[in-house]
């Protein structure tokens, strides 16, 4: 469905004459104060920003969200097609400028079709320039997606479905020297007081500019010399997203276009926060349900702030993830990455708490455990799931050890786990005081792991069979495994093995074997 009222517009013949002729009309009656506001003073000689501002707010004076066609909640790009589907931009925009004081009037779309009409206006604006026109390197796209509009972290372990759509416009205009400048508005979202005439909620270019700052960041080569510099700019954006969340809300129905069932919801929302602190019986049941409506956007829009932040935390931590945690970080980055993984630890992987956790100890490693308590809640210690508790720092992986050893399950785990008992071996070698396969089913799942870890041991696996394995075989395999890297170089063997014993040299047994054939 999508843009289909921008592609219903452009297959009528004369289509963009015919609007800009609407348009020059309108704003010679009914929106002159618009061209005043905007300082236009001729319709067929506009600058980039005098196109894009006249667009869109054509477009938001004569538009009005229809609730009742949205299938998927305010922000729809997908449902049933609705009358505006099938109309083209001018009849909406004539709609609009009939209906627009009319208290009964439903509206004229959602926010695929306010998309369409301003790209639409744009069109014919650019067609109807004269022959300096200003406009030749300027262009409006039509854009749509499931998360673009939505700044809303995504949990690590779950797969994320049923997502809404949403659909606005960028603007981009291209220098003589082939750089790019773009500007993302949105007309669904924004909103004219009505007495300012001002708009506010119209702009959303330095919230939906993320994915591009975050690919710039992905890209970055470690070897530039500008690479801290760079990292520090963009580390700068997320760290002013987090300092200044967004204020700006989808558009609410008017009280009075509420269901009954919503009205008495509102009324009783409102009695119940209120009436304790505040004498309401003189207040109107309208102005009860304002009242609730105005604490749920205050509760709403604290949910979408929180969702916010922890949403530009997380690809904060993403690209330092990619490109390393730099010595110098914003302190309100830091604290932010504090604060918000204490929530969102459980919905990390073991990689992002890497990185969060090198992130917290430019302050205090202290700080850290709220965090990796949130997220070791969510481990289950097993085998299988043991990668989410394999770290490669060293004391990041003594401080998990130290938790998880509370655990009722610990023990079991310790020993059934070979991969977790080869981490353990190198950061508390204490804990194991011997290696002994053939005697310790533990310790023979373990070596089994290290020779499958092993690209030229892999095929002496079928050598331990953890089911029946004497010492006798044990010492059969380790022989085998000294005399195959003797082979190689005997001088060299003594010298790089000296000290090693069984364990390490199976550890260790593909880059020896590397050395020594050099």
């Amino acid at each position: 469905m999508g843009s289909s009222t921008y592609q219903r517009t452009i297959e009528a013949p004369g289509w963009e004459r015919e609007t800009f002729n609407f348009l020059s009309e309108y704003l010679r009656t009914d929106g002159q104060e618009l061209l005043a506001q905007l300082g236009i003073e001729n319709l067929d000689s506009l600058t980039p920003r005098q196109a894009m501002d006249l667009s869109t707010q054509i477009v938001l004076d004569l538009t009005k969200y229809d609730h009742s066609k949205s299938s998927e909640g305010d922000h729809s790009i997908v449902g049933s097609k609705a009358k505006a589907d099938e109309s083209t931009a001018l009849e909406l925009l004539r709609e609009g400028q009939r209906r627009k004081e009319d208290p009964t009037w439903d509206g004229n779309g959602v926010c695929r079709n306010f998309a369409s009409m301003v790209k639409a206006v744009f069109e014919s604006l650019k067609a109807n320039q004269t022959k300096f026109n200003h406009l030749r390197d300027t262009h409006c796209l039509y854009e749509s997606g499931m998360e673009g509009f939505d700044p809303k972290r995504r949990n690590s372990r779950v797969t994320q479905l049923n997502e809404s759509g949403h659909a606005w416009n960028t603007f981009v205009t291209i220098g003589r020297e082939g750089q790019a400048n773009a500007s993302i508005v949105d007309v669904t979202w924004a909103k004219r007081d009505l007495d300012t005439r001002a708009v506010t909620g119209l702009d959303h270019t330095l919230m939906r500019m993320e994915p591009v700052i975050q690919a710039v960041g992905q890209g970055l080569s470690a070897d530039s010399p500008e690479h801290s510099a760079q990292m520090e700019k963009l580390l700068s954006y997320y760290a002013l997203k987090i300092e200044t969340p967004s204020r700006t809300l989808s558009q609410d129905p008017q009280a009075e276009t509420l269901s009954a069932e919503s009205q008495a919801y509102y009324e009783k929302l409102a009695q119940q926060v209120f009436s304790e602190k505040y004498d309401l019986s003189q207040v109107s049941a309208a102005d009860l349900v304002r009242l609730g409506q105005q604490f749920a956007q205050q509760i709403a829009e604290q949910q979408q702030q929180s969702k916010e932040k922890e949403f530009f935390v997380s690809r904060a931590v993403a690209l330092m993830r990619r490109q390393g945690v730099p010595d110098t970080l914003p302190p309100t980055l830091v604290e932010a990455v504090s604060s918000a993984y204490r929530t969102i630890g459980a919905e990390a992987d073991a990689r992002e708490i890497e990185t969060v956790y090198q992130i917290m100890t430019k302050q205090s490693s202290a700080e850290a455990m709220p965090m990796l308590r949130s997220y070791l809640k969510g481990c289950e210690l097993s085998e299988y799931h043991v990668r989410n508790v394999i770290f490669q720092d060293d004391e990041l992986q003594r401080l998990v050890f130290e938790e998880l050893k509370t655990r009722p399950e610990f023990e079991r785990f310790l020993k059934d786990s070979p991969t977790f008992r080869i981490r353990m071996r190198e950061i508390l070698p204490p804990l194991f005081v011997d290696f002994a396969p053939g005697e310790k089913p533990e310790d023979t799942r373990e070596l089994l792991a290290l020779i499958q870890r092993s690209q030229h041991l892999q095929s002496s696996a079928r050598l331990v069979n953890p089911n029946k394995l004497s010492t006798k075989d044990v010492e059969a395999f380790f022989g085998k495994v000294r005399d195959g890297l003797h082979e190689l170089n005997a001088d060299k063997f003594e010298s790089l093995t000296a000290g090693m014993d069984d364990y390490a040299l199976v550890k260790n047994y593909d880059a020896l074997r590397r050395q020594l054939a050099a």
